[in-house]
C-alpha cells in the first residue's frame, strides 16, 4: 500500500513540475511577445493621440484562452445544426460563457487609461537614438531579453510621463477651431472646454468625439481629464456630445446655461439621458444664468 501511494506522489509530483515549467515557459514568452509589440505601437499610440491601457497585459492573457474557447464552442454548434444533432448543452454552454464574458468586460474602466502629449519630432528622434544605444550594449553584454526590454518598456513610459509633465505645465492657453471651440489648460493639467457650437455643426457628432476630439486632447495635453464642459448653445447634438466625452473622459462639472429655445421630442430625450448618465456617474450638472464664454476665457489667458 505504501507502495503504491508512493508511487502515485511520484507521479503527480512529476506531471506538477511538468505543468509549472510548461506554464512559466508560456508565460516568458507571451511577456516576450507582450513587450515587443507594446514597444512597438506605443509610438504609433502616441502619435494618432490613442491611449494605453494599463491592463493590456492582463486583458490579453484572458483574451487568447477565452476566445479559443468560444471559437470551439461555436464551431460545434455549427457542425450540430449542420448534420442536425441535438446541441442544447453547447447552445447553453454559449449563453452561459457569452453572459459570463460581458460581465467581465463591463468591470473595465475608463480610469485604466493612460495618455501621453505628442513629442517633437526630434525629441523623439535623439530620444531612438539613446534607445538605440541602450539595445546595442543590451545584445553586446548578452543580458536577459524580457529584463532588458522591460526596464526600456518603463523607461519609455518615464520619459513620455516628464515630457508630458513639462509639455502641461508650460502650455497654459486657450486653442481655439473655428471660434467655436476653446479648450483651455489649467495648472492642474485639467481642461476647461467651451462650445460656443461646434457640436452643432457636426453630423455625426460621435465620431467627432472619438476620432477627432479625444485624440487632440491626448496629443496636445497629454490628459482627457476635463474640469468643465461648458454648452454654450445647447441642442441635440450638444448633449450627445456631453455622453459620449462622459464615456471616454473624466469630467468634474458639466456647465448648461438656462434656455428658451424649444427642444423637439429627440432633443428632449438626450437632454434627459444626459442628466441621467452624469447623475449615474456622479458628475456635476450645473445650470445657471451667465456661464463663462470663449471671450472672458481669452481675457484671462
Amino acid at each position: 500500500m505504501q507502495l503504491i501511494l508512493s508511487a502515485m506522489r511520484s507521479i503527480v509530483y512529476r506531471r506538477s513540475a511538468a505543468f509549472l515549467i510548461k506554464l512559466t515557459l508560456y508565460l516568458k514568452r507571451y511577456l516576450l511577445v507582450q513587450l515587443v509589440a507594446t514597444l512597438t505601437s506605443l509610438p504609433f499610440l502616441v502619435a494618432w493621440g490613442l491611449p494605453l491601457s494599463l491592463m493590456t497585459i492582463v486583458g490579453n492573457i484572458l483574451f487568447a484562452p477565452m476566445l479559443t474557447i468560444f471559437l470551439l464552442l461555436s464551431s460545434f454548434l455549427f457542425f450540430t445544426e449542420l448534420f442536425m444533432i441535438p446541441n442544447s448543452l453547447i447552445v447553453t454552454s454559449i449563453n452561459v460563457f457569452c453572459s459570463w464574458w460581458h460581465s467581465l468586460m463591463s468591470l473595465g474602466s475608463k480610469k485604466w487609461l493612460i495618455g501621453f502629449a505628442s513629442p517633437p519630432f526630434f525629441v523623439v528622434g535623439i530620444y531612438l537614438v539613446f534607445l538605440f544605444l541602450i539595445l546595442l550594449f543590451v545584445i553586446k553584454q548578452k543580458l536577459r531579453t524580457i529584463s532588458s526590454l522591460a526596464s526600456i518598456f518603463v523607461m519609455s513610459c518615464t520619459f513620455l510621463y516628464g515630457y508630458t509633465h513639462f509639455h502641461t505645465v508650460s502650455l497654459i492657453k486657450p486653442i481655439y477651431n473655428q471660434n467655436k471651440l476653446a479648450i483651455h489648460q489649467h495648472r492642474d493639467a485639467t481642461l476647461t472646454i467651451i462650445d460656443n457650437g461646434f457640436f452643432n455643426t457636426r453630423q455625426a457628432v460621435g465620431n467627432t468625439i472619438t476620432f477627432e476630439l479625444c485624440p487632440y486632447l491626448l496629443k496636445n495635453f497629454g490628459t482627457t481629464k476635463i474640469k468643465k464642459l461648458i454648452l454654450l448653445k445647447p441642442g441635440p447634438r450638444g448633449f450627445i456630445a456631453a455622453l459620449e466625452l462622459s464615456k471616454r473622459c473624466s469630467i468634474a462639472q458639466v456647465i448648461l446655461p438656462f434656455f428658451e429655445k424649444k427642444l423637439t421630442r429627440y432633443g428632449w430625450y438626450f437632454f434627459f439621458e444626459l442628466k441621467r448618465t452624469l447623475e449615474r456617474e456622479n458628475i456635476k450638472f450645473v445650470r445657471c444664468k451667465n456661464a463663462p464664454t470663449i471671450g472672458a476665457l481669452t481675457s484671462n489667458r
